[in-house]
Order: structure tokens, then sequence, then C-alpha cells
């Protein structure tokens, strides 16, 4: 299974500089009710992963068989391991920069699994992660590492931790 994807505009939008790929897993929750942005509020109303291509049958079993294999820690952290390095590799190869956002779709369900996300991180200094979370409350006052980006989204339940010196987003129609 592949576990990151990329789409044509990613393609577009990293030019001769960047190759850009995604890993998502369903958003809001699963098929089977595990809560996969747990602290999601009135933006999971207008969620745009909850719309469009993200409801084509292939897509929704592409992002569960992900979130599933977030499951194994260790099988998805070797699993990512190999992954990158393949990806890495062949950017380089093309004198471009590795750029992973993580969760087109979803969030940091749990601190196991962003503790996860934090070791696959630290093993690829030269490849650059970024992500939107609604995780403010376990997020906020972690130490990241320098080639990670993590940006809080307005919309969610714990909207008022967020400081003014967090880096945000906010969601609008």
């Amino acid at each position: 299974m592949t576990l990151l994807s990329q789409n044509s505009k990613m393609r577009r939008s990293g030019g001769d500089k960047y190759s850009i790929y995604n890993f998502g897993i369903p958003a809001f929750q699963s098929r089977d009710g595990t809560r996969t942005c747990p602290n999601a509020g009135k933006c999971a109303i207008g969620c745009y992963a909850r719309q469009g291509a993200y409801l084509w049958s292939n897509v929704i079993d592409a992002y569960e068989a992900r979130l599933e294999a977030t499951e194994d820690a260790r099988g998805f952290h070797e699993a990512m391991l190999r992954e990158i390095s393949t990806k890495a590799l062949t950017a380089t190869k093309r004198g471009k920069t590795l750029v992973i956002r993580i969760h087109d779709s979803g969030d940091f369900y749990s601190k196991d699994y962003f503790e996860t996300w934090l070791g696959i991180i630290r093993a690829f200094p030269q490849v650059k992660f970024y992500s939107y979370t609604k995780q403010v409350a376990m997020l906020q006052n972690v130490e990241l590492p320098p080639n990670f980006k993590l940006t809080f989204s307005y919309g969610g339940k714990q909207d008022h931790l967020i400081k003014a010196t967090d880096s945000v987003s906010r969601v609008f129609k």
C-alpha cells in the first residue's frame, strides 16, 4: 500500500524546487466511528475533506487503509521510513526538496500517534513536513523539530487556547 499521495495540483505547485506529497486519514471519523479529528468543532460542517473527490469510494478506501496502518505504530513507522526514503532520493536526484503535508484530511487523533510522526520527522532532517491541527492543548507546548511546521487551525473545540504567538490559520467559505 502507498501511504503518501500526490495529485496534479501538488506536482505543479512544487515547481522546480519542491516535490510535495500528502498523507491523509478519514476526515472527522472513520467508517467504524473512530474520531480522527477529536477536536473538530464547527469546522466539521464545511470540511473540504468531507466532500468532492474525498467521497469517491476508492478515496474513502485508501484513507481508511491509511488509518488502519497507523494503528500499528511500529509497522506504520517502518513503512513510512521506507516510503519517504524512496521519495526523498528521487526528489534529490531531481534537485528538489521533499515536502510532506501530514493530514490533508484527519488530524493527530492521539498523543501516541503524534509521537510516531515525530519519530518519522526526526529521521529525515532534510525533508520538510507541515500540518494543520486542532489539537491545541496536546501540541501547543511541544518542542518541534526544525523541519516541521505546525499550524493551529481555528474552527475547533480548543480555539480559546490558541495564543497570539501561535502559528494559525482560519478556515472560511
